[in-house]
C-alpha cells in the first residue's frame, strides 16, 4: 500500500500534498515521513505502525521522524494534519490576524490534535522557532 508520486505540471491531482516537485494525491489516510527502506518493519510496528510512509522523505540528516504526520480526509473532502508526536514537530504557515510584523508566522501543531488544511498551506516538517523549517510541503486541492 502506498502513493505514487507524478510530476508537477499545469493540472494537479486534486488534492494532493506538494514534496520537492512530486505530487502525492490523497485518498485516504497517509502517513508523512522520512524515508526509511532498510528498516525492518518490526520496528515500526514496535511504534504502532504497521506500514512505512505512504509519502516518504529523504532525509539524511534524520530530522524528520519515520512517521511524522498523518494526512486524513474527512467526510466532506476537507484535509486534516496531525502531528504524531514528532521529536522536531510540524507547522503551518499561518497569516496573522494581529497587527505586527511579519504578517505570517508558522503555527505549530499539538501532536495528537487535527489541523485544517486549506489549498495553498505551507506544512513545515521540523521547525524550530529559532532555525525555521527544515523540509516544507505544500497542500493543493
Amino acid at each position: 500500500m502506498g502513493f505514487m508520486p507524478v510530476v508537477a505540471n499545469n493540472s494537479p491531482v486534486r488534492p494532493c500534498i506538494m514534496v520537492g516537485g512530486w505530487q502525492y494525491p490523497i485518498v485516504g489516510p497517509a502517513v508523512v515521513g522520512r524515508m526509511h527502506v532498510g528498516c525492518p518493519l518490526d520496528d515500526c510496528r514496535k511504534r504502532g505502525f504497521w506500514y512505512h510512509p505512504q509519502i516518504s522523505i529523504l532525509d539524511k540528516c534524520r530530522f524528520i521522524g519515520k512517521h511524522h504526520a498523518r494526512l486524513q480526509l474527512d467526510s466532506t473532502g476537507t484535509c486534516w494534519i496531525e502531528d504524531l508526536n514528532s521529536l522536531n514537530g510540524t507547522a503551518i504557515l499561518r497569516a496573522s490576524t494581529a497587527r505586527r510584523e511579519p504578517p505570517f508566522y508558522f503555527q505549530r501543531l499539538s501532536p495528537g490534535r487535527g489541523y485544517m488544511l486549506v489549498n495553498g498551506d505551507l506544512v513545515a516538517l521540523a521547525f524550530s522557532p529559532h532555525r525555521g523549517p527544515y523540509v516544507t510541503v505544500s497542500y493543493r486541492t
